[in-house]
């Protein structure tokens, strides 16, 4: 983040840098804790408002996967945080960078 910068306007520059899409943040999905890296990755739900998919020197492609397909192709530590910008709820999740330890907890948004 810069100095000054909210979460909020953080997450619309680095999306629109890392993707070419302009958002609109709809609300924290959850916060993930790996207790090996002492690292907290904050998770927000968006919704695409505009701009157009890009390729850049951060990223060589994209993909959109099914819920099946998130199962079978990412890492279970980042799958969870997929299943869960799903569902209407804010989550706490520990890992160690390779396994979901557990389910800190879950409150509901609305």
């Amino acid at each position: 983040m810069l100095t000054g910068e909210t979460f909020e306007q953080a997450l619309l520059r680095e999306v629109l840098k890392g993707t070419g899409l302009q958002i609109v943040v709809q609300g924290l999905s959850g916060f993930y804790k790996n207790v090996e890296a002492g690292v907290v990755a904050l998770v927000f739900r968006a919704q695409r408002t505009g701009g157009e998919l890009r390729i850049n020197d951060e990223v060589v492609a994209f993909e959109w996967l099914s819920p099946s397909e998130i199962e079978k192709r990412v890492e279970p530590v980042f799958a969870v945080r997929l299943k869960d910008a799903e569902k209407d709820t804010v989550s706490a999740t520990s890992h160690d960078g390779r396994r979901v330890l557990n389910d800190i907890g879950r409150r509901s948004t609305g």
